[in-house]
């Protein structure tokens, strides 16, 4: 099954990923910055989730999404509305939604 997962080069994303790598699942990350560290097995969408396109782009063919980025500001909430119009678009199931210490 292919997983995207979105704030994949933070500390919350990047432990998402190795642990859906190591039970098997595609996984796809989205970040403004790739990690130095970022797994070979692993796609990677350098981006904003401000940017429509490229957020469609991730999570094409993915059933599940896993939201790891924060909203820090009105500009944040843009990049989780291009996210759900994304799901809705490519046929995404499910939604997993994660807080962090900043909210």
């Amino acid at each position: 099954m292919k997983v995207t997962v979105t704030g994949a080069g933070g500390v919350l994303g990047r432990g998402l990923v190795a642990r859906l790598l190591s039970e098997g699942y595609d996984v796809t990350g989205i970040s403004r910055q790739r990690p130095e560290s970022w797994p070979s097995a692993a796609r990677f969408v350098t981006a904003d989730i401000r940017d429509a396109g490229a957020v469609r782009d991730a999570v094409a063919g993915a059933k599940v999404v896993a939201h790891c980025v924060p909203a820090r500001s009105s500009d944040d909430v843009q990049g989780a509305a291009n996210l759900l119009a994304a799901i809705v678009e490519t046929g995404g199931q499910r939604v997993v939604f994660t807080s962090s210490a900043q909210v």
